[in-house]
């Protein structure tokens, strides 16, 4: 959830870092992105949505977190496996 609720303002281009304000514990993080992701990340942000500041925002409601659950949860039974853990999904 911590990913999800990232806003464009918390991306720092110059220092290619991501801020986390948002944590379980908490504490303030900061991030560093390197390599693919940081890649992946740029790519992201020439095609992203304009009226939303999220970076990952629910399809239909701009201004909430795209919701993962859903897609967990059928994977998980399509793999089937029994005893996982949903911790943070």
């Amino acid at each position: 959830m911590e990913l999800l609720s990232l806003g464009w303002r918390d991306v720092d281009v110059q220092r290619q870092v991501i801020t986390l304000h948002k944590t379980k514990n908490g504490e303030r993080r900061v991030l560093p992105i390197t390599g693919h992701a940081w890649d992946l990340l740029q790519y992201h942000a020439l095609h992203r949505r304009t009226d939303t500041e999220l970076l990952f925002p629910r399809q239909r409601e701009l201004n909430k977190p795209m919701c993962i659950r859903e897609a967990w949860e059928s994977t998980v039974k399509r793999a089937g496996i029994a005893d996982v853990s949903d911790h943070g999904v």
